[in-house]
């Protein structure tokens, strides 16, 4: 992921090729390296848990999905949640896991409002800037 970061830093790719490469990695990891590792008995390290979603009223994936898949491939265990995603299912699934970071993603406008809920919601419960 590193040379294919490197070749879209110098725009000798482009973003449809920088996410088929992460998906790549992505598929590799689930698929043949976390089986092998389990199968050993050995844990996997991480740097940490992180949900990830886009917010209620937005659709957009592509940027939240391009930084999963980056966080994923240096480590982190990555929960992604998909779109559309309300405040509750952020929390939940974050206590659930014992997430290190909660991930919000809204391209539009509109949904800005959606991301103050989770953190108005995360403050209320105690549970930001832990």
């Amino acid at each position: 992921m590193k040379f294919v970061g490197n070749q879209f830093e110098e725009e000798e790719i482009f973003l449809p090729e920088l996410i088929g490469s992460a998906e790549t990695v992505k598929v590799v990891i689930d698929e043949v390296l976390d089986p092998a590792i389990r199968a050993a008995g050995e844990e996997k390290e991480t740097m940490g848990k992180v949900v990830i979603g886009t917010v209620e009223s937005d659709v957009h994936s592509i940027g939240k999905d391009l930084v999963g898949s980056f966080l994923f491939s240096n480590g982190f265990e990555v929960y992604n949640l998909g779109v559309e995603v309300t405040a509750d299912q952020f929390i939940s699934k974050a206590e659930e896991i014992g997430a290190d970071i909660i991930g919000l993603s809204s391209l539009l406008t509109m949904s800005m409002d959606f991301q103050k809920q989770v953190i108005d919601e995360l403050k209320k419960r105690g549970l930001r800037d832990k």
